[in-house]
């Protein structure tokens, strides 16, 4: 004799409803997340763009102006020039200290030195003037800013 009017427990249903109603309620979840991050919580989305974004580190620019004129060949007993820059990208105001030297066939004497302040993104731009007394002397010029460990330098010949 059939059972007429008795029901099958839910869990013994067929699993592929359960996996429906499972997915459904999730979908339902994160829309709801997403809801609640964009209305309740705007400081997160802004925090959280700041705590991704890549921050540039301070730094020094320090270069030669115009490094193909450079001079090649000193006249000994003759003036020859070259310009030097340094730009300020460290984020605020900074003095800085350049050292110019010249190494000849190599001995190093000293040029001079300089010092300067720049506000943030700022450039000085130095004309420097040295002389070799010797004929064929093999030259290279140093400028040093210590403070922020760099140096550059060319060389030339007399």
């Amino acid at each position: 004799m059939p059972n007429i009017g008795v029901r099958k427990p839910i869990f013994a249903r067929p699993v592929k409803h359960l996996r429906l109603v499972l997915g459904i309620i999730a979908g339902l979840a994160v829309a709801l997340a997403g809801v609640f991050y964009q209305s309740w919580l705007p400081g997160m989305s802004n925090a959280l763009a700041l705590a991704t974004t890549h921050q540039t580190e301070p730094f020094t620019e320090l270069s030669f102006v115009n490094p193909t004129n450079l001079p090649k060949v000193v006249s000994a007993k003759q003036p020859a020039t070259f310009r030097y820059a340094v730009t300020n990208h460290q984020g605020q105001q900074t003095i800085y200290h350049a050292n110019i030297a010249i190494s000849e066939n190599g001995r190093l004497r000293s040029l001079g030195q300089n010092q300067f302040t720049l506000a943030n993104d700022n450039t000085q731009d130095v004309v420097v003037s040295f002389m070799t007394a010797s004929p064929n002397t093999n030259l290279e010029v140093f400028v040093t800013l210590p403070d922020q460990n760099l140096t550059i330098h060319f060389r030339s010949r007399s």
